[in-house]
């Protein structure tokens, strides 16, 4: 399975499925990452705008999104859950909380192999735009690092077989 798609934060969410396991805990587990999006949200749009009313409205946006609707209501898939953790990456960012900001790095680039791109342009978003020449390369290079284990290493090596590198 991770030599499709590298998601092991799936093995963390299977917990309380291991307790419940019915179809409406991962409804409701589902439900209630996604809607945690809304509390990094509001707090980086107040940091922003000093505004609680924008907060807000950007919460309400989010929330009538139909593609934030849909992807609450249908199917249970892991890359989804980049969502909030970005936000929360991008709050501790604001907030200079350096410790929960990696840590969020961490487990964003945990979510699918894919989320290590986008980690690594934030990263150069802090080095070439906010000159924070320290952080920027440091997450630059977890997320590319994570990237390049991920699908050079780590994927290959649980495949069932060596036919084809792009099937599991």
């Amino acid at each position: 399975y991770l030599s499709a798609h590298f998601v092991p934060l799936v093995y963390i969410l299977s917990l309380p499925f291991k307790l419940w396991p019915r179809s409406e805990t991962l409804i409701i587990m589902n439900f209630l990452l996604m809607a945690s999006s809304i509390i990094p949200l509001y707090k980086l749009a107040s940091i922003n705008h000093k505004d609680k009313q924008f907060g807000l409205f950007l919460v309400t946006l989010l929330l009538w999104y139909p593609t934030f609707q849909y992807i609450v209501l249908y199917e249970f898939e892991m890359l989804r859950f980049s969502i909030p953790i970005i936000l929360w990456m991008l709050y501790f960012w604001k907030k200079r909380r350096m410790i929960l900001y990696f840590i969020f790095v961490l487990l964003a680039v945990l979510v699918r192999e894919e989320v290590g791109l986008t980690v690594m342009m934030f990263g150069l978003y802090l080095l070439l735009f906010e000159k924070k020449y320290q952080a920027g390369l440091t997450t630059a290079l977890i997320g590319l690092g994570a990237f390049i284990i991920i699908v050079g290493l780590i994927m290959p090596a649980l495949r069932a077989t060596t036919d084809s590198e792009h099937l599991a």
